[in-house]
């Protein structure tokens, strides 16, 4: 499965449309199913260099934070849940590769283990940008009562001082 996983984030450099339009693909790249090669290895230099470098890259992108209006969309849309994170979890994939690196290209070992943190990385943003998305909608919400309650009250106020007070 880990071999398939990195063949397929292989592939996004080729075909990004193509594996973002495959829900098999996507669910594989959340870590979905069981992942039978978990196998840990010494990384070369520019290896960890290159992991090093898109792990900055993705720090400082602020994905999650660009994410969440979408998520917030989504929810008012009413989208069920998987296929919202589904939907999410692919922008994310797109924005992480194309944080890495050309130059990786032509080092495998970097490049699979560049792959493997985006395959990582797209579930744990895809999952901060819809906390993130509801944390707006709650916002969203509360200022809407706040503002109910409000006009309720000046309503209530208009009513009294109206009245007749003799």
């Amino acid at each position: 499965m880990g071999r398939v996983l990195l063949g397929v984030c292989r592939g996004v450099l080729t075909d990004t449309h193509g594996l973002l339009c495959g829900a098999w693909a996507v669910s594989s790249l959340c870590g979905a199913g069981n992942c039978e090669w978990k196998g840990t290895t010494m990384k070369t230099a520019p290896t960890l260099s290159a992991r090093m470098e898109l792990r900055k890259r993705i720090r400082t992108s602020h994905i999650a934070d660009t994410l969440a209006p979408m998520c917030a969309d989504l929810c008012m849309q009413q989208v069920e849940p998987d296929v919202a994170l589904e939907r999410i979890q692919e922008k994310a994939l797109e924005r992480l590769v194309s944080l890495l690196d050309s130059r990786i290209v032509s080092d495998a070992e970097a490049m699979d283990d560049c792959l493997e943190l985006v395959a990582e990385e797209s579930g744990r943003i895809a999952c901060e940008a819809l906390e993130k998305g509801m944390a707006r909608l709650r916002e969203g919400l509360a200022l809407l009562e706040s503002m109910e309650d409000e006009e309720e009250t000046e309503e209530f106020a208009g009513r009294f001082a109206g009245g007749s007070v003799n």
